[in-house]
């Protein structure tokens, strides 16, 4: 096994499409709230799975990138897709239970289950005092938020511990995607996740019985198109391609422009009440990412 020694600092190019990454991500939060409008929310989900595998499908065929995966690459990307299946069904009916401004708040705490599971998971991002004292700030932040759940019209406190179950998972994807792509390509694991999440999750809310789509506007197919497209297909890509080349840690850093993304677009597009306990927790989880930025190089061993 080699020591890969990684980049100390994000390259310029890296870091500008890793904040226009940031943005996309923040103002997605906004075109799910709308597809709901129009779309239940498990079935919103899966539609923007079929555009984002069509997106990065396409991508693949004018790079000419090979579709071809071992046997074990596609048991892998399966057992990958059943957690996305589980992380996106919690997301997207959480996310219909509360605001897009407690949205934002509760799934960025991804970074700080990142920093729990790579303790216990892999040989190189260890938690010390300055990491627990930045876990500790953010999920206190967490908790001063979720106390103003019940007290909001279009909040619930079920809706934001689903959309922090989801952060959980996605904890987990982003570490077991970060050792696939050892093997497999950021594109091509991109477009199996896709392919394999997008009819789970149509299962899934047929299973349900989810109204599937009831009111197709206009409004709605763009809101859909922006998520499976541009977020799903551009986004997903170039992350799973940073994975490559950064530490799990280095890049969940950068999502701390997201809840900061998050609750500007939700206050300013959908008129979202930020009262005062919202905009200290949000501080106090903005201010756990910074705490928990890496402040060196960190190897990845292959």
């Amino acid at each position: 096994m080699n020591d890969k020694a990684l980049k100390e600092h994000l390259g310029f190019s890296d870091t500008v499409f890793m904040v226009i990454t940031t943005l996309l991500w923040g103002a997605n939060l906004v075109a799910i709230k709308i597809a709901f409008e129009g779309i239940s929310p498990i079935c919103t989900a899966a539609l923007r799975f079929v555009l984002g595998a069509l997106a990065v499908m396409i991508w693949m065929l004018i790079r000419r990138i090979p579709f071809r995966l071992s046997a074990k690459g596609f048991a892998d990307m399966f057992a990958l897709s059943l957690t996305c299946t589980l992380g996106f069904a919690l997301f997207n009916v959480g996310l219909d239970r509360t605001t897009v401004v407690h949205g934002a708040i509760f799934l960025y705490t991804t970074p700080f289950f990142v920093a729990i599971l790579a303790h216990f998971f892999t040989s190189n991002d260890r938690l010390n005092i300055r990491k627990i004292v930045s876990i500790s700030t953010a999920f206190a932040g967490v908790v001063l938020v979720l106390s103003r759940s019940s007290g909001e019209k279009e909040a619930s406190i079920a809706g934001d511990l689903m959309v922090m179950g989801y952060a959980a998972v996605w904890a987990i994807q982003i570490l077991w995607m970060q050792a696939l792509i050892r093997r497999i390509s950021a594109t091509t694991m991109a477009f199996y996740t896709f392919f394999f999440t997008a009819p789970q999750l149509l299962a899934l809310a047929y299973l349900l019985r989810e109204p599937m789509v009831f009111d197709p506007t206009l409004r709605v197919g763009l809101s859909l198109i922006f998520q499976g497209v541009l977020v799903g297909g551009f986004t997903y890509i170039f992350w799973n391609y940073l994975l490559s080349k950064y530490t799990a840690v280095q890049l969940s850093v950068f999502t701390l422009f997201t809840p900061i993304f998050g609750v500007l677009f939700g206050a300013i597009i959908r008129h979202e009440r930020v009262g005062l306990e919202v905009g200290i927790g949000l501080a106090m989880v903005v201010a756990g990412l910074w705490l928990i930025r890496p402040s060196q190089a960190t190897p990845i061993v292959e």
